[in-house]
């Protein structure tokens, strides 16, 4: 899609508005943010949680699986043995012990994010605070004498008060103590904190807490970009949670962001598909081309169908004709191109040419959509190359047969197959029995006729 036609789009019912406004439509309040972060739980967007409780890091690490060897060989459950990178670390430091064991002693990495354990006495529901007791049990301990054997002191003490509700720390299920809600152990912690921060308030403390927690758990990161590129990816997070589709990684979405910033593109519909393929083999290696790619297809996808929906055009009027609408009964299914490509033929007059061109040729049935998309290819790359020789195509007058012999010397000098070469060449210059199929000498002498309506 043309920067130009990403401006408005038309509206029988309202009039012209905007792409972005249409986004904006589109998008849920939630979604349209600098940065999104996922609600633990969501297996899309969040994805697995890490196998240590209470820990709010994404698991990007599955250590149980069909390589893991002995007891940590497992086809189970679909999240078990995910663990966030930094438990990962720990586990293989601990030397890969039995992962079933291990998460249930392991400690969070974070500072003061380890959930509390409860006091050493049996019979108390309170969070230990020091040596294993709580508060209450501490005073009791210390009022005894410090007995070295505090096994035997926690099984004769007795149940100290116990007040109602639970901690005011996420996750954590103990009994406060305080009227700043805390149980044992986060009151300490509190103490602790305040001493390094004079002036912390309780609800600061909750508030560092949530901090040190965002900070492994995953992002999505939009800010920096333009707004309808940022609304373009917000839609496809968006579309992605509802189709509840394989997880997308928040590194992958990085990747993007930071793609489309170098660029420095408006719209992820202002550029073909083959150029966004092209720029991805320029900017990542093939082993890690895919998932980034990938990722801006779906994004493209999303934009694509949602410009469909609401645009108020007929498919004929799009700049990117999706296959599956124009194979009604099924017949070119087998083909693996799905879309059919005008953005990038430019100058205008050109571009709405070929598309009554391949209008005709599809509902004659003359040329299939695999043809029609090779020839708009071509005449995509001869546009790019008009525009780097800084050749204007004001009409059909200035396609000359000198600019086309240029153009024809340029094609002999790219590194493709002998077959593609072919093609960029009989796709653009008419020969003698081949008037039917060249499509831009055949237009060019439609419009020079003045018969453009025998073709619509």
């Amino acid at each position: 899609m043309s920067g130009a036609a990403l401006r408005a789009l038309p509206n029988p019912d309202e009039g012209d508005h905007s792409w972005a406004d249409v986004l904006r439509g589109a998008v849920r309040a939630e979604f349209q943010v600098d940065v999104y972060r996922p609600a633990p739980g969501d297996p899309v967007l969040f994805g697995p949680t890490c196998a240590v409780r209470a820990c709010p890091g994404r698991g990007v690490n599955r250590s149980l699986g069909l390589k893991a060897k002995g007891a940590n060989h497992s086809t189970g459950t679909r999240f078990r043995g995910y663990l966030c990178l930094s438990h990962v670390r720990v586990w293989r430091r601990d030397g890969e012990p039995p992962i079933d064991g291990w998460v249930r002693n392991a400690r969070l990495t974070g500072r003061g994010q380890s959930p509390p354990v409860g006091c050493i006495v049996s019979a108390c529901r309170r969070s230990a605070r020091s040596n294993g007791f709580c508060n209450g049990h501490m005073s009791r301990w210390v009022s005894a004498g410090r007995p070295l054997d505090k096994t035997a002191f926690a099984n004769a003490a007795t149940a100290v008060r116990v007040s109602d509700g639970r901690c005011e720390v996420p996750a954590c299920g103990f009994p406060p103590v305080r009227r700043d809600g805390f149980c044992d152990t986060h009151t300490q912690r509190y103490f602790n904190a305040r001493s390094r921060r004079v002036g912390l308030s309780a609800a600061g403390y909750l508030a560092l807490i949530a901090g040190a927690r965002r900070i492994i758990a995953p992002r999505f990161d939009m800010r920096g970009l333009p707004a309808v590129v940022g609304l373009e990816l917000a839609l496809a997070l968006q579309c992605r949670q509802q189709a509840g589709r394989a997880a997308i990684l928040p590194l992958a979405f990085g990747q993007v962001v930071r793609w489309l910033r170098d660029i420095g593109a408006e719209s992820v519909l202002e550029r073909s598909e083959a150029f966004w393929v092209a720029s991805a083999r320029q900017r990542f290696p093939a082993s890690v081309r895919g998932n980034p790619l990938g990722w801006l297809r779906f994004v493209r996808q999303s934009a694509l169908r949602l410009r469909e929906r609401e645009g108020g055009l007929e498919i004929w009027g799009f700049d990117t004709w999706p296959v599956d609408r124009l194979d009604i009964d099924g017949r070119y299914a087998h083909q693996p191109g799905r879309r059919i490509y005008f953005s990038e033929i430019d100058p205008p007059w050109l571009r709405a040419l070929v598309k009554r061109w391949a209008r005709w040729r599809i509902t004659t049935g003359t040329k299939s959509p695999a043809s029609i998309a090779c020839t708009t290819s071509s005449i995509r790359r001869f546009c790019r190359w008009a525009e780097e020789e800084h050749v204007t195509l004001t009409t059909p007058a200035a396609i000359t047969r000198p600019l086309l012999e240029r153009y024809l010397t340029s094609v002999r000098q790219l590194d493709r197959s002998v077959g593609r070469k072919s093609s960029l060449v009989t796709d653009l210059m008419s020969r003698p029995g081949f008037t039917e199929t060249c499509c831009l000498g055949f237009l060019s002498r439609q419009w020079e006729r003045g018969e453009p309506d025998r073709i619509a």
